[in-house]
């Protein structure tokens, strides 16, 4: 018995270590992620339901049962505890999840190596099972040291480009890859920008709610930590001040420090109007005194839960209560192509946190991103005393016109509205509506 659990626990060590890089490797090759996701788990969970009943039969006497079982659970259950906050809280923010797998399969591992060092297990059993621990602890050992090779080798794989900056957050993975023709921003495997048409997005994101708000003294940008966005707010003469809150310092840090990158968003984090703070954007809105002409909400996909609160009721209704008089809310809001029911979920909540004591007019438009594959998506909501924009932007533009301008607020009847939930903090129907719009995508 003793044997069939230390064989448990070289699998358990080997398959757990290894999977984030296999996981990783099947979404890079365009592969099926769940069938994959799904075999993964069933290793994972029939070693692991394996343990219990083996260590519980390595009772001696029945006599012992009881208390051994006891502790046996009590050790289970404190385990599987410590595990649970360690892994989100600490290893996951720290190590990146390959670098996190290595390590926790490793830990199995040595569980291993004190069994057999403990009770001396020279016979032939023994042997072997010391001979398979000690290849796969070399395999995983070698795995953690190359981890940061490893992750490299496998974003290679998937986006096109040479990895100049490749790097795990607390709170996310960022690639910057430098193809033939342009710089391209990742953030957890998903494409943020372009060089060669982010000016489309941001320029359609910032210039139609500058230009419908009543004034432009006072401007909330929520994320963009690329300084992009504040690029193109900035080039209003009358902004004063301008708050830029993103979670992640260390995209503020990259964006601010690297010289290429720093060239592309014209040094904006370095303007002595704007402000950066590294915190959550509905944190700050439910903290923040300051009330704004112009709020720009440029967050990444609600492709997780934690995404998913930025996109509800609730912050829409904090951010609507931080516009002054006149003022201007815009969200990115995905593709009303590619995910047409998460699109307009975002409308349909936008327009839901609109009170009688702060009425907001909303009004959805769209614009062509190419490397975004096509049709992306925004939503434009006004106070009262703001107007739709029109005419020529008056600041320096690369693509928006008087005419384009006029054009983003028609849109196709393949792209005509759809009914959808409201996404609330308690029910997040945008994360489902994105899922689904993201399974689709990869079965055709």
């Amino acid at each position: 018995l003793l044997y069939r659990l230390l064989w448990v626990e070289v699998l358990l060590g080997l398959v757990g270590g290894c999977s984030a890089l296999l996981l990783h490797y099947v979404h890079a090759q365009g592969g099926e992620l769940l069938p994959a996701l799904v075999g993964v788990s069933l290793a994972i969970g029939l070693l692991s339901g394996f343990e219990l009943p083996l260590v519980l039969r390595l009772v001696e006497t029945p006599q012992e049962l009881d208390r051994r079982v006891s502790l046996v659970l009590s050790a289970d259950y404190v385990g599987g505890l410590g595990a649970a906050l360690a892994f989100p809280l600490l290893l996951l923010p720290e190590l990146g999840a390959i670098q996190a797998a290595f390590a926790l399969g490793l830990l199995n591992l040595t569980v291993v190596w004190v069994v057999i060092f403990r009770f001396d297990l020279e016979i032939s059993p023994g042997r072997s099972v010391a001979l398979a621990s000690a290849a796969a602890t070399s395999l995983l050992l070698v795995g953690l040291a190359c981890s940061d090779e490893l992750q490299s080798w496998v974003e290679s794989k998937a986006h096109p480009g040479r990895s100049i900056v490749s790097h795990q957050t607390r709170y996310q993975r960022l690639l910057l890859a430098r193809g033939r023709a342009d710089l391209r921003l990742y953030i957890n495997g998903n494409l943020q920008f372009s060089s060669r048409d982010e000016h489309r997005y941001h320029e359609a994101l910032v210039h139609p709610a500058m230009l419908a708000a009543a004034r432009r003294e006072r401007v909330l940008i929520l994320g963009g930590g690329d300084g992009l966005a504040a690029r193109e707010v900035l080039a209003y003469p009358e902004v004063r001040t301008v708050h830029l809150v993103d979670l992640d310092p260390a995209m503020l840090a990259l964006f601010r420090d690297d010289p290429a990158l720093a060239a592309l968003n014209e040094k904006s984090l370095d303007d002595p109007r704007l402000t950066a703070t590294a915190r959550d954007a509905m944190a700050y809105l439910e903290d923040t005194p300051w009330r704004y002409d112009v709020i720009v909400v440029d967050l990444p996909d609600p492709n997780s839960l934690d995404l998913g609160k930025l996109y509800s009721r609730r912050f829409y209704a904090l951010a609507s209560r931080c516009l002054r008089s006149g003022g201007a809310l815009v969200i990115q809001s995905t593709s009303p192509w590619y995910a047409p029911d998460a699109y307009w979920c975002i409308v349909s909540t936008v327009e839901s946190a609109s009170r009688p004591e702060r009425p907001l007019s909303v009004h959805p438009y769209w614009v062509t991103v190419p490397t975004f594959g096509g049709d992306w998506g925004f939503t434009l909501a006004l106070a009262a005393g703001a107007q739709l924009p029109l005419g020529q932007p008056p600041v320096r533009t690369r693509f928006l016109t008087a005419e384009v301008l006029a054009g983003l607020f028609a849109f196709p009847r393949d792209t005509k509205r759809q009914e959808t939930a409201i996404n609330r903090l308690d029910d997040q129907a945008l994360v489902r509506y994105y899922w689904a719009a993201q399974d689709g995508q990869r079965g055709r």
